[in-house]
């Protein structure tokens, strides 16, 4: 299970930081373009970005203990 909770996908914004937040399952490693972010025990993680003007994109990956990958990708587009 993976879920990007915020923002929505294709969003477009005007502030070049911005917080990523999704949901995975308690125990599951996660990343952002390779960045690992921590899960809380209710699978809970978050990480704040940078976003450069034009289309940013971001892989998220949830790795469970016996290595198997889901993946979300989100585009956030930055207008300033």
């Amino acid at each position: 299970m993976l879920t990007i909770a915020e923002p929505a996908d294709e969003i477009v914004v005007d502030v070049s930081l911005i917080k990523i937040r999704g949901k995975t399952l308690a125990g599951v490693a996660a990343s952002i373009n390779g960045e690992v972010v921590d899960v809380d025990a209710n699978g809970n993680f978050s990480l704040q970005v940078t976003l450069e003007e034009g289309p940013n994109v971001f892989y998220i990956v949830a790795t469970d203990e016996d290595g198997k990958e889901v993946t979300a990708q989100l585009t956030i587009y930055f207008a300033p």
